[in-house]
């Protein structure tokens, strides 16, 4: 089993699909306005011109978010999709949506704490 989880492999489906079987995919996006917070808050060290982070953040969010619309387009059959927001305050149901694509991932829970920028949270 491969489970990438690093955002370029969003370009590159297609490859994925010709280099593996049952290649199934979980799209996940995120509220636009918490990504650009982040972009913008991080990037704040190495650019001081707000308003240009904030236009580097909002072409980011746009070029990301037409590529996960196509994915989700072109991929309807072997893929589910939902929102991080979602995924946190609705932890139960987003775990059904995935349970069908990923059979080995039975029973599994998305309500455990994990590791997330050096502290252990639940997704509640």
């Amino acid at each position: 089993m491969f489970l990438p989880r690093s955002p370029p492999f969003l370009l590159i489906p297609d490859v994925l699909v010709g280099s593996f079987e049952s290649v199934k995919f979980i799209i996940l996006v995120r509220n636009p306005y918490a990504v650009a917070e982040g972009i913008v808050r991080r990037r704040a060290r190495v650019d001081p011109d707000r308003r240009r982070r904030l236009s580097q953040a909002a072409e980011h969010i746009c070029r990301c978010m037409t590529f996960q619309r196509a994915n989700i387009a072109a991929y309807q059959g072997r893929m589910c999709s939902f929102s991080y927001e979602n995924m946190c305050d609705q932890h139960e149901d987003v775990a059904h949506q995935i349970a069908p694509l990923v059979p080995e991932l039975e029973g599994f829970s998305l309500n455990q704490p994990v590791p997330a920028k050096e502290y252990y949270q639940p997704l509640e």
